[in-house]
């Protein structure tokens, strides 16, 4: 392990106190730093580096780095749908007047391989970012809920999704879609192969069959009304200060149902007790606030036959996780691929979803 990060560090060396003092020169900040250091790389969807600056008055800053992944087939996945790029793009278009918490921006530059987003680093800010295995309390879960139903009614059938932010909806996440249904029966094959042990054997055909009708699924799941969804709502890609929660890695953003975040983070976040117990209560939750926020949402049965069908994305995406490989470490793949698997299970039973 230390021999990877040594070799990342060693790829990483252009991060440099020049290049540093160039990104400062971009952003408000007058200062110019004495010295930087690289303190923590992880691969994975993205390489993140956790930088530091030292300044002449003994003052430190931390900068959270995003750039394009050093592994290849992390890479070779990513590169097509510019994953990162679409999370650059987010940054300097929507981030400014979002209404939820987010990391802040303080440099980004896209091009194709060279592509750097440069954030302030949440622990300035006296937060701490997220575990993907991370096991949540019921205060938190419902934290979680809140800031859904505000992020997705402040964008609820806004004609910017259809203008300045048609983008969302276009080239890039079509090609992507179309990228997902061509791999998605090999990928979920080798995933099942892998899984064989923690996926029971009826969930498995149907998680088979998603993937061979993955195309006609994905257009019943965006048939409704859209709003802005985060797309990838596990535990690791939040951030907390104290309970107060904010959201991290912007990468999978889109123009969607609000039902989907919904789906993919109770499936993704709680663990199957939490589900069993609490998933009624945080469905409902949500849509109290939703009504409170003036949104019109669909009669409970329409919205729940919506919540089931959307499960089987979180599914679908922690078992193709495992498939590629270095996206995620695998402990926690694992775990998530579990709880998925019991949201798939348990909203069987009890919401009478038929496959």
């Amino acid at each position: 392990m230390q021999m990877a990060e040594d070799y990342a560090i060693q790829k990483l060396s252009y991060l440099d106190l020049d290049w540093a003092n160039e990104v400062l020169s971009y952003s408000d900040e007058l200062s110019v730093a004495d010295s930087v250091s690289i303190n923590q790389v992880n691969i994975g969807t993205t390489t993140r580096v956790r930088f530091q600056l030292d300044f002449a008055d003994n003052t430190t800053c931390h900068w959270f780095i995003k750039l394009p992944s050093l592994s290849w087939r992390a890479r070779m996945i990513t590169a097509l749908p510019r994953l990162l790029s679409t999370e650059i793009q987010f940054y300097e278009q929507i981030s400014g007047y979002i209404k939820i918490p987010v990391p802040t921006r303080i440099y980004s530059n896209d091009t194709f391989w060279k592509s750097v987003l440069v954030l302030q680093n949440i622990s300035s800010q006296d937060c701490m970012a997220g575990h993907p295995a991370d096991v949540l309390s019921l205060q938190q879960a419902e934290s979680v809920v809140r800031v859904l139903a505000e992020l997705h009614a402040q964008f609820w059938q806004s004609e910017k999704l259809s203008t300045e932010l048609s983008w969302l909806s276009g080239p890039v996440r079509q090609l992507e879609d179309r990228l997902g249904n061509v791999l998605a029966v090999p990928l979920m094959r080798r995933a099942l192969k892998l899984a064989a042990n923690d996926v029971p054997a009826d969930i498995q055909r149907v998680a088979m069959l998603y993937a061979q009708q993955r195309s006609q699924v994905m257009s019943y799941l965006n048939s409704a009304e859209k709003t802005l969804v985060h797309h990838d709502l596990h535990p690791g890609n939040l951030f907390w200060k104290q309970n107060q929660v904010g959201l991290l890695d912007w990468q999978m953003v889109r123009s969607g149902e609000g039902v989907s975040d919904l789906a993919y983070f109770i499936a993704t976040a709680l663990e199957p007790e939490m589900q069993h117990q609490h998933q009624s209560y945080l469905i409902q939750c949500y849509l109290d606030l939703m009504s409170q926020h003036s949104v019109s949402l669909p009669g409970t049965r329409l919205f729940m036959k919506k919540f089931h069908a959307h499960l089987l994305y979180p599914l679908e995406a922690m078992l193709v996780t495992l498939a590629i490989g270095g996206m995620m470490d695998l402990s926690s793949n694992y775990k998530l691929i579990a709880r998925a698997v019991n949201a798939v299970e348990l909203n069987r039973v009890i919401g009478g979803l038929e496959f």
